[in-house]
């Protein structure tokens, strides 16, 4: 088996300040858990247990954690994501960009056109072809008119975190 296969993909767990990041995260098919109900014991509960890695803005958690938590800077969701693209170059992230459901981040599994249909606007129904569903949600994706601007979004984001 190659080395790459080996190394396990990163897992992340984002405080209550960074949901935005967190669905940011997940578009690119990164895991990343987000409650923004979990209390700073839940956190690092959940960090040991599933380990991943914390990303907070909180300095007093972070150094709590140690190196199970990563400092995120910005007041932006676009400058929150420059300060984590060093960690995510360093973790050797694989990207696999609108794998996830964004709401509950749990993968996405394709549905047979027919099981969309009354699921879904009857104008999308007839006008897509392709379907992907969150197991446990249950909220269907399609590719609609907002995906070329979400695709080009991604595609920055991807050069920017792969780098040169």
């Amino acid at each position: 088996m190659p080395v790459q296969e080996r190394i396990q993909q990163p897992r992340f767990l984002a405080d209550a300040m960074l949901g935005r990041l967190a669905r940011r995260l997940r578009m690119l098919g990164l895991d990343v858990l987000y409650d923004p109900d979990a209390d700073d014991h839940l956190i690092r509960y959940t960090s040991r247990r599933e380990s991943r890695l914390v990303l907070t803005k909180d300095r007093r958690l972070a150094a709590i954690l140690g190196s199970d938590a990563y400092l995120v800077y910005g007041s932006k969701v676009a400058e929150e994501f420059t300060s984590l693209v060093p960690l995510l170059r360093h973790l050797a992230c694989r990207f696999d960009p609108l794998s996830r459901c964004m709401d509950c981040n749990e993968k996405l599994t394709s549905m047979k056109h027919a099981e969309a249909e009354g699921n879904v606007p009857r104008y999308v129904f007839a006008s897509c072809r392709d379907f992907m569903r969150c197991p446990k949600c249950g909220k269907i994706y399609w590719e609609g008119t907002h995906s070329g601007s979400m695709r080009k979004g991604i595609e920055l984001m991807l050069e920017e975190a792969r780098g040169p």
